[in-house]
């Protein structure tokens, strides 16, 4: 997929969840800590624009990270198909950034938003 249709899509995700009662748009300056390892979210996050880190640890118990940066298209997190799992990594905010936060609730109780996430071409879930 293309840059611009990538962007495109993602535009109309989030258009779409915008529509919905309870889904929020969050700005959260760097540093901040949007969910901790081992615990299970509040919910699923979509970036859209700034950038995340994860924060994990490997077989071996060494820490790694992984950056996730909203210029590679939209990315929800945790993958909406596993937010009932307790999180392997803990996400930090790196750069400021923009995200939608669909709380648990609607998740578990809003089969329209649920099937928007699952259906979405979603460039990447974690």
């Amino acid at each position: 997929m293309t840059s611009a249709k990538r962007r495109k899509t993602d535009f109309d995700l989030v258009r779409a969840l915008r529509e919905f009662q309870g889904v929020t748009a969050v700005s959260l300056p760097a540093g901040q800590v949007v969910a901790y390892r081992g615990h299970y979210a509040p919910g699923v996050y979509l970036l859209v624009q700034g950038t995340l880190e994860l924060l994990m640890e490997t077989n071996g118990g060494e820490p790694a990270t992984r950056v996730l940066d909203a210029r590679d298209g939209a990315v929800a997190v945790p993958d909406p198909e596993r937010f009932h799992e307790p999180l392997p990594w803990t996400v930090s905010v790196k750069k400021p950034s923009r995200l939608l936060f669909v709380p648990r609730s609607i998740l578990f109780h809003d089969d329209d938003v649920r099937r928007i996430l699952e259906s979405a071409a979603l460039s990447r879930s974690i």
